[in-house]
């Protein structure tokens, strides 16, 4: 399965990319409705921020050792892992084509 994310992305950096629009469409794809606020910006916005803190939430034990909000190797790996199981790259590329 090609890799949904490819890299890693610290909430404080400021980022305005496809990779977070990435990020951002995997985390309203995954997190139930109503319980987020993330909107597909491409800017690593407080929204973003918290959708991470919840989704690492949903795994202490395999991602409670990264920093929360943060798209560290640990939480990159695991969204990857998750993002395979649904063919989710395919269906993200879709979205860009015209």
């Amino acid at each position: 399965c090609y890799p949904f994310l490819t890299t890693t992305l610290p909430s404080t950096a400021p980022r305005s990319s496809t990779e977070v629009k990435k990020l951002q469409y995997f985390l309203q794809t995954f997190l139930r409705r109503g319980t987020s606020s993330v909107k597909t910006t491409g800017k690593y916005d407080a929204a973003t921020r918290k959708g991470v803190q919840a989704f690492q939430k949903i795994f202490p034990t395999e991602l409670g050792k990264q920093t929360p909000g943060n798209v560290g190797e640990l939480t990159r790996r695991k969204i990857n892992e998750l993002a395979c199981r649904v063919k989710l790259y395919d269906i993200f590329s879709s979205t860009l084509s015209p």
